[in-house]
């Protein structure tokens, strides 16, 4: 997983979904953020942190290997880059 800085994290444009055309999301979330994250073999609550990185929600442990991640409020799945 490649780790992005803080100010390309917050600065990062928009992008197209490609399930939902013509909806803007966000590439990536807010930090500090609560999503729902989709690794390797499970899914689980995390948040994607100031310094780049995918944490779990519960323990704030690193997460490796994210696929995608989708809004609490939402019900479509975001890949990540």
């Amino acid at each position: 997983m490649a780790y992005i800085s803080e100010n390309h994290a917050v600065n990062r444009v928009a992008s197209l979904t490609a399930d939902r055309p013509g909806l803007r999301q966000p590439a990536l979330p807010q930090p500090g953020k609560f999503v729902l994250v989709q690794c390797h073999r499970f899914r689980c609550l995390g948040f994607f942190d100031a310094e780049g990185k995918w944490r779990n929600a519960q323990t704030i442990q690193e997460l490796a290997d994210v696929k995608a991640w989708c809004g609490i409020e939402d019900d479509t799945f975001i890949p990540v880059s």
